[in-house]
């Protein structure tokens, strides 16, 4: 079964072919990795600015680039 994007194709990826199961599963799994990682990081700020006391005059801005 070859994945199939819900709204259409938003870019063309005609050149690296069609994604098969495994590797939208492999995909998915990386990315919420990634998340989960990331997340793991920001605890660790929040929770060292919490242990010296500067929580509630800190604001945290997290941005991406996409």
């Amino acid at each position: 079964m070859n994945y199939q994007y819900p709204r259409g194709t938003p870019a063309d990826f005609s050149w690296c072919g069609a994604f098969n199961e495994t590797e939208v599963y492999k995909t998915k799994r990386a990315y919420t990795a990634n998340i989960n990682f990331v997340d793991e990081q920001i605890g660790k700020i929040y929770d060292a600015l919490e242990k010296k006391g500067v929580l509630n005059n800190t604001i945290l801005i997290f941005t991406a680039d996409h």
